[in-house]
This record gives C-alpha cells, structure tokens and sequence, in this order.
C-alpha cells in the first residue's frame, strides 16, 4: 500500500476541518431559526478561529495550549451560534456562565492530553471553573432571590483564601519535586565521580 504523504494528510484534515465549519453554518441556517449575523458573527468567528488553533494543535505543534484555545474558542462559537439564530432559548444575559463552563471543560481536555492522570495545575482551575459556572447559572436566571453583589461579598474573601492555599500547594508540590530531582542529579554526579577515583586508583 503507498504511503500517504504528511502534506495530503494535512490537506485532507483541512478539509475535513472546513466541511465541518460550513455544514454546521449550513444546518443553523436551514434549522428552522433565522440566523442574526449582529449576534452571530463574534461566535462564528470564535468557531473559526477555534477550528484553526485546532487545526495547529494536530498539525504543526502538539503543545496544550492550542488545545485549550481550540477546545474553548470551538464549544463557544457552537453555542453562541446557536442561541444566536433562536435555537436555544433565552440569551446571553442568561447563558453567559456556560462560557466559563466550556473554558473548564477544555482546560482539563488539554491536561489529560499533556498527562493521562491528575494535573493539579490542570484539574483545580478546570474545577474552579466548572463550579463557579453552575453557581453563577442559578443568578443569571433567577432561581436564587439573594442578590449576587450580596453573595459576592461573602465569597469574594473565600475564593482568594481558596487561590492562595491553592498557590501555596502548587509551591510547595514543586518545590519536592525540585528537591528529588536536585537529589537524584547529586546522587548520580557522586556515584560517577566515584567510579572514577576507584578507576584511576585501580
């Protein structure tokens, strides 16, 4: 069988890339909805922009942060596309922290693909992100009575207790790892030296 060459590859996942892009544009604009380019046009160019960072993550560098970008940028130009042609109801007044939702969700993505296990710099702003989202739903469509500039002050001092206990970890996590590391290097140059007073007096 001949083999595909790198530049085909990357032509085909182009395409691909792009079929998707317009078939989704072409399904919002025959769904039934009328498609409000004023709305619109800011997420349709948040879906393309996330297809090209994707396109550069699989492509030309496999670091997470195209992912992330690509991930986040894509899941908001799906949805804001959507709520803008009347598909999903209500707006963005109400839906607003779904975008912290899917900055969440591809924060971890981007974790798991630079390490298959728990990445606290990775998973706790996932996390983070994905609470604050869900808490921040039930303001935006009213389904708590209590003011959020109320609830803002209460959580406002916890949330920085949080983020500062979280930083202190994330030092103190590295800071051991550092040490084993600097260890093992010391260990390693005392052996090799080692053997090499034992060669020379042989």
């Amino acid at each position: 069988m001949k083999k595909v060459s790198t530049s085909l590859l990357n032509i085909i996942l182009f395409l691909g890339m792009l079929f998707l892009v317009v078939g989704f544009l072409f399904f919002v604009g025959f769904s039934g909805g009328s498609l409000n380019l004023a709305k619109s046009v800011a997420f349709i160019l948040f879906l393309v922009a996330g297809f090209a960072f994707l396109y550069s993550f699989l492509v030309f560098s496999n670091k997470p942060f195209f992912l992330f970008v690509g991930l986040m940028f894509t899941l908001w130009g799906i949805f804001g596309t959507l709520m803008g042609t009347g598909i999903v109801p209500f707006s963005l007044k109400e839906w607003w922290p779904l975008f912290l939702l899917f900055s969440g969700i591809a924060l971890f993505c981007s974790g798991k693909v630079k390490n298959k296990k728990i990445v606290i710099a990775y998973d706790f702003p996932a996390l983070f992100l994905i609470v604050m989202s869900a808490i921040f739903l039930f303001f935006s469509f009213g389904l708590i009575d209590v003011s959020f500039s109320m609830v803002a002050v209460v959580l406002g001092p916890l949330l920085l207790i949080c983020a500062g206990v979280f930083l202190v970890i994330i030092f103190l996590y590295r800071k051991q790892i550092n040490s084993i590391i600097d260890n093992d290097f010391v260990d390693e140059d005392f052996d090799e030296n080692a053997e090499n007073i034992v060669g020379e007096d042989l």
